[in-house]
């Protein structure tokens, strides 16, 4: 269950991409407004806490993220490698 205490925890902001990631769900977030209604069923209050928590963060577009060289080390906080990826 999402809290406001435990946001820290789900969500990252990664600065060497300037993305912010759910690791509850091993992803980049693109909206975390839409993430926050769509995967954790947040209320409206809590979704309004939790961005005042990440509107700090400087965010770009998926689109505009390099991709690492190969072989690129794998990132933490997206979770353990998946078999044959």
């Amino acid at each position: 269950q999402l809290t406001l205490s435990n946001s820290n925890n789900v969500f990252c902001f990664l600065k060497g991409f300037s993305v912010i990631v759910c690791k509850q769900h091993c992803t980049a977030v693109v909206s975390l407004d839409a993430h926050l209604r769509k995967y954790h069923a947040a209320s409206a209050a809590l979704q309004q806490k939790i961005l005042e928590r990440f509107t700090q963060f400087k965010t770009v577009a998926l689109s505009a993220i390099k991709l690492l060289e190969e072989p690129a080390q794998p990132i933490e906080e997206l979770g353990k490698l998946l078999n044959g990826a």
